[in-house]
């Protein structure tokens, strides 16, 4: 009887072991997923702010026009998020700043690392 009672022990400890794995690896995953997300925020928004400077070389001192390009050519992001701005410091020179409001999906990774800009 005693090595029946121990055997259903094992099956109980072993579907905790699993419980505390299955969260921990649930966890890392979500992490990794949220890193892709990240890398892909980041390209798409370097790739866009590209583009916006290419659009504000042709048209100087159209910030708007400049806004409307950077946020049509950042695919897969929420444009509610994103803000762009045009600097011109000389007629030959120019520079496009876009940030963008990444928001974190993993439930500890985000209490910890908090929510900022890309």
């Amino acid at each position: 009887m005693w090595i029946k009672r121990g055997r259903q022990m094992e099956r109980g400890q072993s579907a905790v072991e699993f419980a505390l794995l299955v969260t921990v690896l649930l966890l890392f995953l979500m992490a990794i997923l949220d890193l892709g997300r990240g890398l892909y925020a980041y390209t798409a928004i370097t790739a866009a702010a590209q583009e916006g400077v290419r659009y504000a070389l042709i048209h100087p001192g159209d910030g708007a026009g400049v806004d409307a390009v950077v946020r049509s050519h950042a695919i897969g992001l929420d444009p509610a998020r994103m803000t762009s701005a045009l600097f011109e410091p000389q007629p030959d020179i120019v520079s496009v700043t876009v940030t963008y409001d990444f928001v974190l999906i993993t439930p500890l990774i985000s209490d910890l690392v908090g929510s900022g800009g890309v």
